[in-house]
């Protein structure tokens, strides 16, 4: 499938499970040579030591990466020592890489970068909450599925750390890709930003298609006081992409390790932010003006014979001019003022009947006083009266919009709850039980669990596949093949320890 200099991919097929996969084999081109008609490694003798030292280094990641089980990040399903080397085993994945795509395509459209970038991001966020970094992202290691998710594939921790053994970095590192501290010796300056950095040049090249300046290149030209010779996101993508965007690669790509975002968390936000800020931003402005409007009708009501000031009408006048005619959307508010217009009225022409009578028992002066005080009155009323008004309907928009949230989220994990019962049941037709790691039965009925204790699917599932291990154990004592029987028992107990 591929050949670098680091080692050679194969596409096989497991003979055992009649599955595709993907098997890695070190060899390193400067340490080692394969000998001529044969499977054998042998490390040069001047190198032996620096090649075992990566052989460990890759066993080493091979394991780490086997305890992570995410749909963004390559399954690594077994490793092999054997020839003189190691060979990793993954899942065979359909579709394309990303650096195949943008050579198709050149550019990518904003809305499908933002999908291909939060899920590497999530993927991300799983592995660097266990403490653990890619260190080698760019856009041939973003495999793009031809179903499913993108996922991050060929690691680049091993060769992390034979570089910084060798002191040969400047031939571990992708250029363009890798931020200055990944070109020391000392990677404990190493990080989450580390990646994200590696991440933003990857969005550079998305919406460009131009590769980033290198790190060294860069931090060599600002500190001699020269401008950054890499072009800035705002600069070479202006009027194409929201300037969120831009604005977001652009500190993605800062040169200083403080200068850029700590976490996947700070890059999210801000990939969520202008979607979750514009909608509520114009409904607000939407809503002032409709308030505006009922105050300005409600006043003309109530204070018929007092005239607006040529500045006022000016305002009113402009105002109505810029109004969009009432759509269909918009007759039920209009329905809704209507009725309130009336019950003001309504309540006006009883105000100004008991006005009358009570102004009829009083001197001019008397009269005079009281009509001001209860035309206050009346208008503080009234005035309250919108106010709570207007606050019970966004507190009502608020118990809506909160009940559609959580409706969406039990949704969507109701849809997690049917995948994953629909994948378990396939893995037990075709006799993965409890492996291989990631793509079994049992793990995706505790995920059932997880999201929901009391599944009853997902509880008989693993009820079933304890009872198949259960007569397997006892066929094999039958055949007095006590070993395997005990091989069954104890996968039983792993997956129901209450069951003694």
């Amino acid at each position: 499938m591929s050949d670098g200099g680091f080692g050679i991919t194969y596409k096989a097929i497991d003979t055992q499970l009649n599955r595709m996969v993907a098997i890695k084999e070190f060899l390193p081109a400067d340490t080692a040579v394969r000998v001529p008609g044969s499977s054998q490694v042998n490390a040069y003798e001047s190198r032996a030591t620096e090649y075992n030292y990566g052989l460990e280094q890759f066993l080493t990641e091979a394991k780490t990466l086997a305890r992570f089980h995410h749909p963004n990040i390559i399954g690594v399903l077994d490793h092999l020592e054997l020839n003189n080397t190691a060979y990793l085993i993954m899942t065979y994945e359909q579709g394309q890489t990303l650096s195949q795509l943008l050579k198709q395509q050149g550019k990518l459209p904003e809305q499908e970068l933002k999908a291909i970038v939060k899920a590497i991001l999530i993927g991300l966020q799983h592995i660097h909450e266990q403490d653990y970094y890619h260190r080698d992202i760019k856009p041939g290691n973003i495999y793009l599925r031809k179903q499913g998710e993108p996922v991050l594939i060929d690691f680049g921790a091993a060769r992390q750390a034979i570089g910084a053994r060798s002191r040969s970095l400047t031939n571990i590192v992708s250029a363009g890709y890798a931020p200055s501290e990944q070109y020391g010796s000392n990677q404990s300056k190493q990080g989450a930003w580390t990646d994200l950095y590696a991440v933003g040049a990857t969005m550079y090249k998305s919406i460009s298609g131009k590769e980033p300046t290198d790190a060294p290149t860069r931090s060599s030209d600002i500190m001699e006081g020269d401008p950054d010779p890499l072009i800035p996101a705002q600069t070479i993508a202006k009027g194409h992409y929201t300037e969120e965007l831009l604005q977001l690669i652009d500190w993605m790509l800062a040169p200083a390790i403080k200068n850029r975002p700590q976490n996947v968390s700070q890059v999210l936000a801000k990939l969520e932010q202008k979607q979750n800020t514009e909608e509520p931003r114009s409904t607000e402005v939407t809503q002032l003006q409709q308030q505006e409007a009922r105050s300005t009708l409600v006043t003309e009501i109530i204070r018929p014979n007092l005239k607006p000031s040529p500045e006022k009408q000016q305002q009113t006048n402009r105002y109505t001019e810029n109004q969009p005619i009432p759509t269909t959307k918009s007759k039920t508010k209009w329905i809704v003022s209507s009725l309130i217009l009336l019950i003001l009225v309504t309540i006006g022409i009883t105000q100004k009947d008991q006005l009358q009578s009570y102004l009829n028992n009083s001197t001019p002066q008397e009269k005079e006083q009281k009509v001001q005080i209860t035309t206050q009155q009346s208008q503080e009323q009234q005035i309250q009266a919108g106010v709570q008004q207007e606050l019970n309907k966004r507190e009502q928009q608020q118990k809506a919009q909160q009940q559609a949230k959580t409706a969406d989220q039990q949704r969507q994990k109701q849809h997690s709850i049917q995948t994953l019962l629909k994948q378990a049941a396939t893995d037990i037709q075709q006799m993965r039980l409890s492996s291989p790691q990631g793509n079994n039965a049992v793990e995706k009925y505790q995920q059932v669990i997880q999201l929901q204790a009391n599944n009853k699917t997902a509880q008989q599932g693993l009820t079933q596949i304890t009872e198949k291990y259960l007569l397997m154990a006892e066929s094999a004592q039958q055949q007095q093949n006590y070993k395997k029987a005990r091989q069954h028992l104890n996968k039983a107990k792993k997956i129901q320890p209450e069951n003694k």
